[in-house]
C-alpha cells in the first residue's frame, strides 16, 4: 500500500491508519470474492462494496489528494487489484483457492473501481444541483441565518450515489454552508432498520407475534419428502387477519397450521406446492391450498380457502398436486445438474447466487464475470442431458454440517445451516473422479433418478448484476412441448420457402440476398424519380425580391432522398431557397435548404420551425439546412404557401 500510494509507512499516524485499512480491506475483499461474493446493493454484496469503497477513500487520504477526484489514474484503476495480487502471493500456501480465483478477483475489483469513479462523478453533480439554490439564496439574502443543507438529501447522495461523507462535508463547507448531520444520522438509522429485513438468510417479513407464540408449543412434521398425501393431519391453529380463531366458515381465507403436512412450503428457491384438504375418507374436499410458507422456523402456514366450515382440531387428509410436484422435482434436480455443469465447464469460481424452481421453468443465477459464450452454453446443455440419459440414482443423506462439507458437498456462502441433520443430495456417477456428478446441501424435493427429468433445454442467458449471470431453462414435458413448437415453426418456414428443414438456412440466405438486390434496385429507382422530380421543380421557381425560391410537395420520396433533392436543387439554382415536403402514412416531412450566400439573411431553421406549426409538428436546424416533422398532412399546402411571404419578411 505504501509503494502504491507513494507515502512512507511510520511517518504520520493518519496516513499509517489509511495504509493499514488498505491492507486489511484488500485481504477481506480478496477472500470474499474468492468465496463467490459479488459487489451489490444488498446483503453480503453490499458489505463487500462498502469495504472496497472505504479502501479507495483511504487510498485517496494516504496519497494526500492523488485520487480519482484529482484526475490521478494510478489510484482510480489498479490499487485494489494490485493489493489483491499481494494478498494471493502472501497467503496462497494456506489458501490455494486464491490462486485459482486470482484472475476473477482482479476483474471484479477493476470493475468496481471503475463503477465507483462513475458513481462519484454522478454524486458530485447531484450535490452541486442540491446546493445551487442554497448558494443563490445566501448571496441574495443579507441576513443569512445559516440555513443547512438537508441531512436527508445528504444521506441520499451518500447512499444512492456512494459519495463519501467527507466529500460531502468538504464540498458543502467550501460553499460556505453546513450539513444537517443530525438529520443525516436519522436517515441512516431509518435505512438500516428497513434493510435488516432484506438481508439474505432472514425472512422477508417480520414474523407475526401469533406465530412466534405458536412456535413455543407447536411444530409441523414434514412429510413432503415421502409423497404427496398425508392422512389424519390435525389442525393445530387457524390464523385470520393475524389473530388466532377457532373456526373459519365456508368461502373464507385463512392460514392453517397442521401437525403434519405433505405440502412443500416455499424455501430454497423452490415454490410452494398447491393442493387440498379432504375429510378422512377423501370423499369431500374441505379446503383448497393455494400455497405454504414458514412464518417462523418449524411451522408451516398453509394459505387456504375453505370449501366447508373448518374448526380447530379437525382431522384432514392433506394432498399436494402430484403433477405440479413432479414438475418441481424435475426442475430442482435439473438445477443441481446445471450448477455442476457450469462449474465443470466455466470453472469452480461459479457459485450459486440465487435460484427459482417452479413447475413451468427453472432459473439459476451464478457468479461469473462475462457473458457465457453460445458454444459454452451448448456444451453445458449437452453435459446436463448426458447425465440425464445415464439415468443416475439420487441419494439423500442426513448428516452434520461438518460431515457434509468434508464429503465434498457444496454449501452456499451466507446461507444458514443447522449443525446437525442437514440434507445432502448426491447425484451419483462413478465416471467422475469423486464418484458423483453433483453433491449439494439442499432441502428441496427431487426425482429418484435423473432419467425422470427427460430433457433440459436452456432458453436464455443474461446479466442480472455486475458479475452475476442468469440462465433460464425448461425440462420434462415443457421441454418436449418447446421442441415440438420449434419443430412446427421450422417446418412451416421451410414450407413457405419451398424447401426442407436441412436446406432452410441456405434458402433464407438466398431470399435475403434477393431482397437486398431488390432494395438496391428500388433505391436506384427512387433516386432516379427524385432527380426527375427535381428537374420538373426547377420550372416552378419563383422570385422573391430577386431570390429564387422553390416550395413544393413531392410524392413517393423518403426523407433521405428528400435531402438529396434539396441539395440537388440548391446546386442547380446557385443562389436561393428550397423548401420541400412529403407525406407518408399520415406523417409529414419538411426539409429546407438555403444557399450559403443567403444564410446571413435567411435562416433555414427559422423557416422550417415556422411552417412546421401548420402541419402539427416542430423542427429546426442550421442556417443552411433544417428539418421538421408533422402529423397533419392537410396543412401541407398552407405551409408551403406561407414560405414566400416568410422569406420576403426575412429579406
Amino acid at each position: 500500500a505504501s509503494e502504491f500510494t507513494g507515502v512512507g509507512y511510520a511517518t504520520d499516524p493518519e496516513t499509517d491508519a489509511s495504509l493499514r485499512i488498505l491492507a486489511d480491506h484488500s485481504r477481506a475483499s480478496a477472500f470474499l470474492i474468492a468465496d463467490g461474493v459479488i459487489p451489490s446493493n444488498e446483503g453480503r454484496g453490499y458489505v463487500l462494496r462498502k469495504i472496497i469503497r472505504r479502501a479507495l477513500r483511504h487510498g485517496k487520504a494516504a496519497a494526500a489528494g492523488k485520487a480519482w477526484d484529482q484526475g490521478e489514474p494510478e489510484l482510480t484503476f489498479g490499487i485494489m487489484p494490485a493489493l489483491a495480487r499481494t494478498v494471493t502471493d502472501e497467503m496462497v500456501g494456506a489458501y490455494p483457492e486464491l490462486r485459482e480465483q486470482a484472475a476473477r478477483i482482479g476483474r471484479v475489483l477493476e470493475e468496481e473501481e471503475r463503477r465507483f469513479r462513475r458513481t462519484v462523478e454522478l454524486g458530485l453533480r447531484k450535490l452541486d444541483t442540491d446546493l445551487e439554490p442554497l448558494i443563490t439564496e445566501k448571496k441574495q439574502v443579507q441576513d443569512w441565518f445559516g440555513k443547512q443543507y438537508s441531512g436527508e438529501k445528504a444521506f441520499r447522495v451518500y447512499d444512492t450515489y456512494g459519495l463519501p461523507r467527507d466529500f460531502i462535508e468538504d464540498v458543502v463547507r467550501d460553499a460556505g454552508l453546513e450539513v444537517d448531520w443530525a438529520g443525516f444520522d436519522r436517515a441512516m438509522q431509518e435505512q438500516r432498520t428497513q434493510s435488516k429485513a432484506s438481508w439474505k438468510g432472514a425472512h422477508k417479513e417480520v414474523a407475526k407475534p401469533v406465530y412466534t407464540k405458536l412456535q413455543e408449543t407447536h411444530k409441523t412434521e414434514l412429510d413432503f419428502y415421502f409423497g404427496t398425501r398425508t392422512r389424519d393431519s390435525r389442525i393445530e391453529a387457524i390464523v385470520k387477519d393475524g389473530q388466532l380463531v377457532n373456526e373459519i366458515p365456508r368461502g373464507a381465507e385463512a392460514e392453517v397450521i397442521l401437525d403434519r403436512t405433505t405440502i412443500y412450503a416455499e424455501s430454497g428457491g423452490q415454490v410452494a406446492d398447491r393442493g387440498a384438504f379432504y375429510n378422512d375418507s377423501e370423499s369431500l374436499k374441505v379446503a383448497d391450498v393455494q400455497g405454504a410458507y414458514y412464518p417462523v422456523s418449524g411451522l408451516v402456514a398453509h394459505r387456504v380457502v375453505a370449501n366447508e366450515d373448518l374448526r380447530l382440531h379437525d382431522r384432514v387428509t392433506v394432498v399436494a398436486d402430484p403433477e405440479r410436484r413432479a414438475r418441481d422435482m424435475r426442475n430442482h434436480t435439473a438445477t443441481h445438474l446445471l450448477h455442476a455443469a457450469l462449474r465443470n465447464i466455466l470453472g469452480t469460481h461459479v457459485k450459486q447466487a440465487g435460484s427459482l424452481v417452479a413447475p413451468d421453468h427453472l432459473r439459476f443465477d451464478f457468479s461469473h464475470f462475462a457473458q457465457v459464450d453460445p458454444s459454452e452454453l451448448a456444451e453445458i446443455e449437452q453435459q446436463v442431458n448426458e447425465e440425464i440419459v445415464k439415468d443416475l440414482e439420487l441419494r439423500t443423506d442426513i448428516m452434520s454440517i461438518d460431515e457434509a462439507l468434508s464429503s465434498g458437498a457444496l454449501a452456499f456462502f451466507g446461507d444458514k445451516y443447522p449443525e446437525a441433520n442437514v440434507r445432502v443430495v448426491t447425484i451419483s456417477d462413478s465416471t467422475w473422479p469423486r464418484g458423483f456428478y453433483s453433491k449439494e446441501l439442499c432441502g428441496g424435493t427431487h426425482v429418484a433418478r435423473s432419467g425422470e427429468i427427460g430433457i433440459v433445454k436452456i432458453t436464455s442467458e443474461s446479466s442480472t448484476a455486475a458479475g452475476v449471470r442468469r440462465i433460464d431453462a425448461i425440462s420434462g414435458d415443457r421441454g418436449l412441448a418447446e421442441y415440438q413448437r420449434a419443430l412446427t415453426t421450422l417446418r412451416s418456414a421451410a414450407s413457405l420457402l419451398n424447401t426442407n428443414e436441412e436446406e432452410l438456412l441456405s434458402a433464407i440466405e438466398r431470399q435475403l440476398e434477393t431482397t437486398r438486390q431488390l432494395e438496391k434496385q428500388l433505391d436506384a429507382l427512387k433516386r432516379k424519380s427524385a432527380g426527375s422530380q427535381a428537374h420538373d421543380l426547377l420550372e416552378g421557381v419563383r422570385k422573391v425580391k430577386d431570390v429564387s425560391v422553390v416550395a413544393a410537395e413531392v410524392s413517393g420520396v423518403d426523407r433521405e432522398n428528400l435531402r438529396q433533392m434539396v441539395d440537388t436543387l440548391r446546386q442547380k439554382i446557385g443562389s436561393g431557397v428550397v423548401v420541400l415536403a412529403s407525406t407518408d402514412d399520415g406523417k409529414v416531412a419538411l426539409i429546407t435548404g438555403v444557399t450559403k450566400d443567403l444564410t446571413p439573411k435567411v435562416h433555414a431553421g427559422k423557416i422550417v420551425q415556422e411552417i412546421a406549426k401548420m402541419v402539427g409538428g416542430s423542427g429546426g436546424g442550421r442556417p443552411d439546412l433544417a428539418e421538421a416533422g408533422g402529423k397533419d398532412p392537410s396543412g401541407v399546402d398552407q405551409a408551403l404557401a406561407s414560405v414566400y411571404p416568410l422569406i420576403e419578411r426575412m429579406l
